[in-house]
């Protein structure tokens, strides 16, 4: 297990770390506007970088020195994250409307539904709610959905998005490893070997590439996946908050700027720089800085999820929503210390 899990997490390393370098060298750059947290063009489709990494690792597990073997359900998973990513591909090129992106989205997290299943038991405190199958599905494919667009929406400054995922991903393959859950393990591996192949690009004082909506797109969908698939396999119910508490950092972040644009009637889908992370740096944090302080957001985020993991659903329930205070109440301390940058 120890050898064939470096043999697969080191090809997807180096891949990615190869790949990702040769797209620094084919220079598709992106043009900053409104949004973007720099001034100068800096070269994107990065995610093909990370896409290839990911390929490479499947293909290593599948090899004698990986040793395991993908189910049709993983597979039918990674072909949708696949699909996912080409779609980022076409939007990094040509920005197609908006109804026709969330209409692939949609699209492809309802095939996504279909081979996981929807979630449709919610402990809440002692009780164990049955939602009807059709919120059950609208529920699910909200948490694809807020995910994918969360990740995107957070791929701005350097080290950040990519980093964040990576711990993201490394949690989960804890959990997994934990219960065990081994098709949740692999996935959750391979996308952070992936992950930290792209980072040393990207992590720098001057990205050299970002990895643009073929990333961002990818990696959201990928992790919101790889979280039903762990409940799936699983099969333990309180299992449903521990993909929103490794996320947790995001989406606080991404909803309360929403709600915070919606109370001042702004446009939610027209580009800004309103995210937390944004104000900071335009206050003058560093981007490294700001990168770790969510790193290690994340990586609280993560442990917490590894000790409730397995406890009675009472437990899970209430320290999720603490979580959730809690964190409510560090954006609302950050919205104001960064208050200036507006």
């Amino acid at each position: 297990m120890t050898l064939s899990l470096w043999a697969v997490m080191g090809t997807a390393f180096i891949v990615s770390l190869l790949a990702s370098r040769l797209m620094v060298k084919a220079g598709l750059s992106d043009v900053p506007v409104h949004r973007s947290s720099h001034d100068l063009p800096i070269p994107t489709a990065g995610g093909i970088g990370v896409l290839c990494g990911i390929s490479a690792g499947f293909l290593a597990l599948t090899l004698p020195i990986g040793g395991a073997v993908i189910s049709s359900d993983l597979a039918a998973i990674l072909s949708l994250s696949f699909a996912m990513a080409l779609m980022g591909f076409y939007d990094d090129l040509y920005a197609p409307p908006t109804a026709i992106k969330f209409g692939v989205f949609i699209a492809l997290a309802g095939l996504l539904i279909y081979v996981t299943g929807a979630i449709v038991i919610l402990p809440v405190g002692e009780a164990q709610l049955s939602l009807p199958l059709w919120l059950g599905v609208t529920g699910t494919l909200l948490w694809v959905f807020a995910v994918v667009n969360s990740v995107n929406f957070m791929d701005g400054a350097n080290g950040f998005m990519p980093g964040c995922l990576g711990v993201a991903f490394s949690a989960l393959a804890f959990l997994a490893l934990k219960e065990p859950a081994p098709q949740s393990f692999w996935m959750s591996v391979i996308c952070a070997a992936a992950w930290a192949g792209f980072l040393p690009w990207n992590a720098r004082r001057k990205a050299l590439i970002f990895s643009g909506d073929i990333g961002s797109l990818l990696g959201g969908f990928i992790f919101a996946s790889a979280a039903l698939l762990f409940i799936r396999e699983t099969n333990i119910s309180s299992a449903v908050y521990l993909g929103p508490l490794l996320l947790l950092p995001f989406l606080t972040d991404v909803l309360l700027t929403m709600l915070w644009r919606l109370k001042r009637r702004q446009n939610l889908l027209h580009p800004h720089r309103d995210h937390l992370y944004q104000r900071a740096i335009k206050c003058g944090v560093s981007h490294r800085r700001i990168s770790v302080i969510y790193y290690a957001a994340f990586a609280l985020c993560g442990g917490i999820a590894y000790v409730i993991l397995g406890q009675s659903n009472v437990l899970v329930f209430w320290v999720f929503i603490a979580a959730i205070a809690l964190s409510i109440l560090i954006y609302i301390a950050g919205h104001l210390i960064w208050r200036v940058a507006n």
